[in-house]
């Protein structure tokens, strides 16, 4: 196990590592099984799978900035208010 402040030497022995492509045969591969996994994760229903990222990545970030614009309206009418 090494010391808690070898971790930078670590890390920097990392970074020096040269960059290394997939062959494209390898990807492919991976790319199946990762789908593969993503289907028996949402039971194999393409429309759920596609609506939950749909929730996830459009979704779900518009309805908390919504939220967040929402309380920051609130709250410099609220303070407004007080300061008056």
């Amino acid at each position: 196990m090494s010391e808690p402040d070898d971790k930078g030497h670590d890390l920097d022995a990392l970074r020096a590592l040269p960059p290394r492509d997939a062959d494209p045969e390898h990807a492919a591969l991976v790319r199946a099984r990762a789908l593969a996994a993503f289907d028996v994760a949402h039971g194999g229903d393409m429309w759920l799978a596609r609506a939950t990222a749909l929730w996830s990545r459009v979704l779900l970030p518009t309805v908390l900035a919504g939220a967040v614009g929402v309380y920051l309206t609130w709250a410099v009418r609220a303070a407004s208010a007080l300061y008056h």
